[in-house]
C-alpha cells in the first residue's frame, strides 16, 4: 500500500497530520505501541528523505521548529504523551516463568539492540548500563529482569542457585528473540498468545492449563513453518533456535555478551 504523506510540517497542526498517518501505517504493518517509535526515522526518510539521530535529547522536543534532530525528538514526545505507559508495559520479546528459592518469578526478556553484555551480580543496585558508548558496553545484571525480586531472597540463595538461574535467563532471552523473529502471521500470533497464556498459568499454579497453552503453541509455530517454508528452511530455523550457551559454574559473577538485531 502506498502512503499519501502530507507535507513537511511547518506548525504543529501539520506535525500532529504527519504523526496521525505515521502511526497509521505502522499499526497496519503490525507494529505494536512499544515497536513504533523505533520506525518513525524510516518513514521520515521515507517520506522526506528525512536525515538525522534516531535518539535525539529529550529537551530538543523543547525547541521551535521540525527539521533535523528537533522533528525526532517532537515525535518521541508524541509517542510519549500518545500511548504512555503502553510504551514500557510490553518492551519485551516475552516472559518466563523461574524458581528461585520457594516460589515462581516471573523473568523479563526485554527487547535489545547492539552489542549487550549479560552479567550477574546478587547487588540490585547495579543495574548495568542501559546504553552503552565508545569503549564502554551496554550491560544488563540478568536479577533485575525477574519482577519484584527481593534483595533479601538473593542474599540467600547459594551461588549454584544464581549460576543456574544466569543460564536459564541467557536460554529464555535467545529462544524468546528466534521466536519474534519468525514470520509474522495470525497463526504465529496466536501461538505467541498460548504461550503467553501457558506462562500466565504457571504462575498462577493452574499447571493443567499451563501444558494445554504449551501444547498449542508448538503445535501452531511448527504448522506454521511446515505450510510457509521446506523442510529444509524448517530445519535451518531450527537449528538456529538456540541452546544454553553460557555454563554458569560456581563463579556465578561471569558473563555473556550478546549480539542482538539492529
Amino acid at each position: 500500500m502506498t502512503t499519501s504523506w502530507p507535507s513537511y510540517p511547518k506548525n504543529d497542526a501539520e506535525f500532529e497530520s504527519l504523526m496521525a498517518v505515521i502511526d497509521q501505517t505502522l499499526s497496519e504493518q503490525g507494529l505494536k505501541p512499544w515497536q513504533r517509535p523505533l520506525h518513525v526515522g524510516l518513514k521520515l526518510w521515507e517520506a522526506y528523505k528525512w536525515s538525522g539521530k534516531a535518539f535525539p535529547k529529550k529537551e530538543l522536543a523543547q525547541s521551535p521548529g521540525f527539521d533535523g534532530d528537533v522533528l525526532m525528538a517532537k515525535a518521541y514526545r508524541w509517542y510519549e504523551q500518545t500511548y504512555a505507559e503502553r510504551l514500557t508495559s510490553e518492551w519485551a520479546h516475552g516472559f518466563a516463568p523461574a524458581r528461585l528459592g520457594n516460589t515462581l518469578w516471573r523473568v523479563r526478556a526485554g527487547v535489545m539492540y547492539g552489542r549487550v553484555r549479560f552479567f550477574l551480580d546478587r547487588n540490585l543496585k547495579n543495574r548495568g548500563l542501559s546504553i552503552g558508548s565508545q569503549g564502554t558496553e551496554a550491560s544488563l545484571n540478568v536479577l533485575c529482569d525477574v519482577e519484584g525480586l527481593p534483595q533479601g531472597l538473593i542474599d540467600r540463595l547459594s551461588n549454584q542457585t544464581l549460576g543456574e538461574h544466569f543460564e536459564f535467563h541467557v536460554f529464555v532471552h535467545q529462544n524468546l528473540q528466534w521466536r519474534d523473529s519468525l514470520p509474522s502471521t495470525g497463526l504465529l500470533d496466536t501461538a505467541r498468545a498460548d504461550y503467553d497464556e501457558s506462562t500466565s498459568s504457571v504462575l498462577a499454579g493452574r499447571f493443567g492449563q499451563a501444558r494445554w497453552g504449551s501444547q498449542q503453541s508448538v503445535e501452531k509455530t511448527l504448522i506454521l513453518l511446515c505450510h510457509k517454508r521446506s523442510r529444509r528452511f524448517i530445519e535451518q530455523q531450527c537449528g538456529q533456535c538456540p541452546r544454553a550457551i553460557a555454563r554458569a559454574t560456581a563463579n556465578w559473577k561471569r558473563s555473556v555478551v550478546i549480539e542482538f538485531d539492529t
